[in-house]
């Protein structure tokens, strides 16, 4: 039904009713009420979209990952779903601002944030930091509606979070990697970002379900770089002989495949990890990763640019939570894409 039809059906002006419709002064309640009562039994709601072209409204939105090119190149799967979602975008007026920072640079996250905030965008979409800067974004006067992907943070203000349920995907790896070493004993579970919320909740609930059953143990490898990894986990597996599966929280599974490879120790050892990205693609066809877990990254992207679109432009009600299935990927069911 168009405002056209509520006017002939109500006998008013569709100047009185676009009023109502749009929330204006000057109808007298009796008339508003018969406006409301027929909107309200039709269901008509207005066509934001068509409006905001008619009046020539530019919406900018920005966006804050880390460098592409950085974790195994994760990041650069879920650019892919953002800039996909920028150029269906581009035509109803929206403009995607991007922008990039170090996860190990804490400081660079809450700098390149409030650059964006300078330039006054209507929206922005982000994977949490860690809580010290979290916890001075949310304090931040100002804010536009924010959409986080990758991970959730608990008691942030966003509008929308797309994520996948990291203690579930945590307890899922465990119950894989005893699944496949089919015996008790050590296991190790590594993370190289334990300040990112989705990788402690990711350890939290492998270990959980590892140790359910007597017999097992959970070791935590943390180490402080990507480079310091070879010689800790080295360090670990030397002095922990019976070690029978590894647990990787994040995109680097490719990297600790290749040491375990180059050390002739993968074939006494079960490598469980996230994140098809090409490298662990790579090592899971050829065996030296034994399952990969996958959290759509692209998917992640594509979603939370079309969640603020759908609450800054259309103004509709943002997803308030939008689950991410745990895919999981042997060799035998790998596929191309699952964006």
């Amino acid at each position: 039904m168009t405002i056209k039809e509520i006017a002939e059906k109500s006998g008013i002006s569709i100047g009185t009713v676009d009023r109502v419709v749009h929330q204006r002064e000057g109808v007298s309640e009796e008339t508003r009420k018969r406006v409301q009562a027929i909107i309200d039994q039709e269901g008509y709601r207005p066509n934001t979209y068509a409006r905001n072209l008619k009046l020539g409204r530019h919406y900018h939105l920005a966006i804050l990952i880390p460098e592409y090119a950085t974790e195994s190149h994760y990041w650069d799967l879920v650019g892919d779903g953002i800039n996909k979602a920028g150029k269906e975008l581009e035509s109803f007026n929206v403009t995607l601002d991007l922008h990039h920072f170090r996860r190990e640079d804490r400081s660079g996250f809450l700098s390149v944030f409030q650059e964006m905030m300078s330039s006054q965008p209507q929206g922005i979409l982000l994977p949490p930091s860690d809580s010290e800067v979290m916890e001075k974004i949310k304090n931040l006067e100002g804010l536009p509606p924010i959409c986080l992907i990758d991970s959730a943070y608990p008691g942030f203000p966003a509008i929308s979070t797309i994520a996948q349920n990291a203690y579930d995907g945590g307890y899922t790896a465990g119950k894989i990697t005893r699944l496949l070493t089919g015996l008790p004993g050590t296991y190790v579970c590594m993370q190289i970002h334990p300040e990112a919320y989705n990788s402690r909740q990711r350890a939290l609930g492998f270990r959980a379900y590892l140790e359910k059953e007597a017999g097992n143990t959970v070791m935590d490898v943390i180490p402080p770089s990507v480079e310091a990894m070879p010689d800790l986990l080295r360090q670990k597996l030397s002095h922990n002989p019976d070690i029978k599966g590894l647990f990787v929280t994040s995109s680097i599974t490719g990297e600790v495949a290749a040491f375990l490879k180059s050390q002739g120790l993968k074939q006494s050892l079960v490598l469980v990890g996230y994140d098809l990205v090409p490298e662990n693609r790579k090592a899971l066809a050829d065996g030296s990763i034994d399952c990969i877990i996958s959290q759509r990254p692209a998917y992640q992207g594509y979603t939370g640019v079309y969640q603020l679109y759908k609450h800054v432009v259309l103004q509709q009600e943002a997803d308030a939570n939008v689950h991410v299935p745990i895919d999981i990927f042997f060799k035998e069911n790998l596929v191309d894409t699952i964006d």
